[in-house]
Formats: C-alpha cells, sequence, structure tokens
C-alpha cells in the first residue's frame, strides 16, 4: 500500500509507494529530503509518478521536460520511456537519451537508453541536412541536391507539360465555341427579351462547362520524381498529384521505388490568406508534422511588398505533430540562384522519415510557386 505524510519544510502532501519507513524521499513541491516517518499512513491514492520531476546529477530536469504516460501520438509512446527497479516510470523527452538520472522516488540512478534511429530507405537519405538547388532556364522545375560537402547525391524533376497542358486549354476553349456555334440556330426562336436572355446566359454556363471539363480530361497532372541522378535511370522516390484541379485543397502522396505508400501531404489555400501551411499524414492517416511559415508577422508583410529585393524570403519551420516542438526548417539562402537548406537536425532520432522530409521540402518550394 502507498504511504502518505508531510513534507517537514513546505507541509506538502507527499505519496510514496515501495519505500518503507526510515527510506529517504524527496519532496516534489521544494525538494528537501524526507524520512519516511513512523505516522506515515495508508493510502488508496497513487502517487503522480508520470508527472514527477526527475533530479540528476549534473542535470536540471523541469516537470515539463517528462511526458505523461498518456500523451500519445498516431498510436505511438511519446518520449522515452524508462522505469525504475523500484516501479516508478517515467517518459522523458529526447535530450535525456543515453543519459544518467535520478528516480525522485528511490534516489536511484537510472540509464536512458538511447534513441534508435529509424531505417531511412536507401542510404542517400540518412543524413539530417539537404542542400537543393533549383536549376533556372528550364522548362521543367528541377532541383539538384547537395551533401554538407557539395556533392550531388541527388536529382529531382518536376515536368510542366507545358506544350500538352496549353494545348489542353486551347482545345477546351475550342470545344466550348464549337458548342455555342451548334446552339447558334436557336437564337432565331428567341422571339423575347426574356427568352434572349435565357438563350445567352445558358450558352455562357455551356461554353464554361464543356471548355473545364475538356481541359480536366486533357490536361496532364504534374508529379515529382527523385532520381538518383540526372541521368534519370535510377528512380528512388515519387510524389503524386492527386488532383488535376486545385481549387480549396491541394494533396499529393508520396511513394517509394516499389509504389509503397510512405506519407501523403495536404494544403488548403485558404490557410495561404494569412500564413503558409502544409500539413503531412503517416499511412494510417494519424498527422506526422506540420509546415508552416515561420512567422505570421512576415508572412504578412510578404502578402503586402512580395519579397522585397529579397529580404523577405519565405522560409518554413517544420513542427513535430500538433505540438510547438520544432524538428526541422527548410531556409532560403541569400542568393541569385534559388537555393534552400532543409535543416532536420531538430529530430536526432529521424522520428520523421527524411524522405518524407526531403519530399515536404521540395513541395513548400514546388508546391507554393516561390
Amino acid at each position: 500500500m502507498p504511504l502518505k505524510f508531510y513534507c517537514k519544510e513546505c507541509g506538502s502532501e507527499i505519496i510514496v509507494k515501495y519505500l518503507k519507513v526510515d527510506e529517504m524521499t524527496k519532496c516534489r513541491s521544494c525538494g528537501a529530503e524526507n524520512d519516511i516517518p513512523e505516522l506515515a499512513v495508508e493510502t488508496d491514492k497513487e502517487p503522480s509518478f508520470s508527472t514527477v520531476g526527475i533530479s540528476s546529477g549534473g542535470i536540471g530536469i523541469k516537470d515539463s521536460e517528462v511526458h505523461s504516460l498518456k500523451n500519445t501520438y498516431g498510436g505511438q509512446t511519446k518520449g522515452i520511456q524508462v522505469k525504475c527497479f523500484c516501479g516508478a516510470q517515467y517518459n522523458l523527452k529526447d535530450k535525456f537519451a543515453g543519459s544518467r538520472v535520478k528516480c525522485t522516488q528511490c534516489g536511484s540512478t537510472i540509464k536512458v537508453p538511447g534513441k534508435t534511429i529509424l531505417h531511412q530507405g536507401d542510404p542517400v537519405f540518412n543524413r539530417d541536412k539537404f542542400l537543393l538547388r533549383q536549376k533556372h532556364l528550364a522548362i521543367s522545375q528541377k532541383y539538384y541536391v547537395w551533401d554538407e560537402e557539395g556533392n550531388t547525391i541527388m536529382f529531382i524533376q518536376r515536368p510542366r507539360h507545358l506544350m500538352r497542358n496549353v494545348f489542353a486549354i486551347l482545345f477546351g476553349i475550342l470545344c466550348g465555341y464549337v458548342t455555342i456555334l451548334l446552339l447558334l440556330p436557336l437564337a432565331t426562336l428567341m422571339d423575347t427579351d426574356v427568352l434572349m436572355t435565357i438563350y445567352v446566359v445558358t450558352n455562357i454556363v455551356l461554353f464554361i462547362t464543356v471548355t473545364f471539363i475538356v481541359i480536366c480530361l486533357l490536361y496532364k497532372k504534374r508529379h515529382i520524381t527523385f532520381y538518383r541522378d540526372d541521368s534519370k535511370r535510377e528512380k528512388l522516390l515519387e510524389i503524386l498529384q492527386n488532383k488535376k484541379v486545385e481549387i480549396i485543397t491541394a494533396t499529393y502522396t508520396l511513394l517509394d521505388s516499389n509504389y509503397q505508400l510512405l506519407a501523403t501531404f495536404r494544403k488548403n489555400f485558404l490557410y495561404n490568406i494569412f500564413r503558409r501551411r502544409w500539413y503531412c499524414y503517416a499511412p494510417d492517416g494519424s498527422i506526422l508534422c506540420i509546415a508552416k511559415e515561420d512567422s505570421i508577422i512576415l508572412s504578412l508583410l510578404r502578402k503586402v511588398l512580395g519579397s522585397f529585393f529579397g529580404l523577405l524570403k519565405i522560409n518554413f519551420i517544420i513542427m513535430r505533430r500538433e505540438s510547438d516542438d520544432i524538428i526541422g526548417e527548410l531556409n532560403r539562402k541569400f542568393t541569385i540562384l534559388d537555393r534552400y537548406v532543409l535543416d532536420m537536425t531538430g529530430d536526432p532520432s529521424r522520428e520523421i522519415d527524411r524522405r518524407i522530409a526531403l519530399a515536404l521540402g521540395v513541395l513548400l518550394d514546388s508546391g507554393e510557386r516561390r
């Protein structure tokens, strides 16, 4: 049974479990050491292990740095789970991986296991920083990806299908015009102003409808393909554009080289009025991360002033799920050519697959038409 007594320094209630009379524990409120007195009474109330702070030699750990055991995302426990031999359990933040901490219940030293770095598929993705350079004076959008030493490690292409899509637009307009011509003989039957008005409105609606349908049928989606190099012989990833017409929302699907689903990306154009934002979802539908502009104030300034000679560059921060933890950034370098740095060092355990992170980084440029 847990034992209850009161701190000799501050008078706060202390509840311990697995400890006996005359053994020492620390008060959660003031940190004072207390010997469990003989007057301690048994209680049915359990100690709140999940919200207790943990003291450690040389490491100051606050209550906010201990996750609740019930705090999960997408069915996965958040943080590193550790358990003391006395039965106390804690969920620590990633920064304590590989360190030693002391249990506040019994004072024993607990070794925190290191975080396992998840496999990222091809070795080319096993890194935390990617440097992207967009190739200019090209019809299609093309990117070269470098490592931190300046070596080219990937080539990315998003074709514009310019001739095909221009033809789709022109042919759609032609089909709409032909539709109007076919209905032209009916104009002689419109002997009143009301009927003529209905006829004109109907023609306009039919013209727009036919043109739109034909364009949608012929228009080619702009998928994004990741290659080993610019020879384009070996495909590593592919981002599929899900919809030809993107009015309110845009969605994309990320597949690996074996056409296995890795993630889906979604943006709502209405959010762009104030601050650009992208959502990344796991295959099971849970949110993996959120990317948004680095500042709402800068976002509003960009709406008014544009890039302002390159001084108001559009940068993004990447946050873990629906929390405020920043795990990555996409920053545009101040150069004549478009160069970007995708920095995921805020996610040392690589919970976000680097294939997903790089795909998101490319969409933050290509999908935003920066």
